[in-house]
């Protein structure tokens, strides 16, 4: 069974944001929350435009209904922004006094592994944390070995991981 939520991932490439959209009809999820931090703009390093808006956005121009989407902006730029972006998340849910104990994730590719993990962090064990991993169109994940991007991708977020199942501890105060 699926949870009543649907997170996406706000830097999700729009093939994957069509897989969210499909997802939300087939599944019967209750809505689609896109989350995310601030995005660097170097025309305008002031504005304060994150991924989250930037997928809501999206979703609506490619048809979603707005009241089926709702962005949950972060506004951490540079260091541990899945987890914040988790966090920003799990706040949202409580300040609209919303109760789950499952949250479906869609993500792209590697990056998985530590979405998972990282969204299991923030959330504590009495939420269970499942995954959609969209395809990523960059190369084929069945043979990610065969093109450079996928061997980057691979490798680059096997070390992330590793980063965030050992190293990571989380400043709070960010």
């Amino acid at each position: 069974m699926h949870a009543e939520y649907l997170v996406v991932e706000g830097w999700v490439p729009v093939p994957g944001l069509r897989v969210a959209i499909q997802t939300l009809k087939s599944d019967g999820y209750r809505k689609i929350l896109t989350a995310g931090c601030l995005v660097r703009d170097e025309w305008e390093p002031q504005a304060k435009v994150t991924y989250a808006d930037w997928a809501a956005s999206k979703l609506r121009r490619l048809g979603l209904s707005p009241d089926l989407v709702t962005a949950v902006p972060c506004l951490v730029e540079k260091k541990d922004r899945t987890f914040f972006s988790a966090l920003a998340i799990k706040n949202w849910l409580q300040t609209n006094q919303i109760a789950i104990d499952r949250l479906d994730v869609l993500t792209v590719g590697a990056h998985a592994r530590r979405t998972r993990l990282l969204y299991e962090r923030a959330f504590g064990p009495a939420v269970r944390i499942g995954i959609i991993d969209a395809p990523d169109p960059d190369y084929d994940s069945m043979h990610w070995w065969r093109s450079s991007e996928g061997v980057r991708e691979v490798l680059g977020e096997g070390i992330a991981y590793l980063y965030a199942r050992i190293l990571f501890h989380p400043d709070l105060s960010a």
